[in-house]
């Protein structure tokens, strides 16, 4: 399947209806960690920026989201919850920046 973003196309193994669906679960996992956050330890919350992934999004707040999972500083929460969704995201990092390096290199016109 061809999966198109203006001149680049991307063949192979990932197909664009796998992209899509990574990038809907990566949104609705962000969502779902932001309101547990949000609900369960709100002044962690708030010192990162009260970020959402929408309304409240910025670059600042979404760096600080970035490393306060990237770091696991999640799990010093001790709420199993959130250390599962935290977790999840992290991984789903980790693919996202994969994705992006096979992109860029698959992704070369020749």
């Amino acid at each position: 399947m061809d999966f198109k973003i203006g001149q680049f196309s991307f063949e192979g193994p990932v197909s664009g209806l796998v992209l899509l669906l990574f990038i809907l679960f990566g949104f609705a996992i962000t969502m779902k960690f932001d309101s547990d956050l949000k609900s369960k330890h709100n002044k962690i919350w708030k010192n990162l920026g009260s970020p959402t992934i929408f309304w409240n999004n910025s670059i600042q707040n979404g760096v600080a989201r970035f490393w306060f999972v990237v770091k696991g500083e999640y799990k010093l929460l001790k709420d199993k919850s959130l250390s599962i969704l935290g977790d999840v995201l992290r991984y789903s990092y980790l693919i996202y920046l994969l994705l992006f390096i096979y992109f860029s290199v698959y992704s070369i016109p020749n």
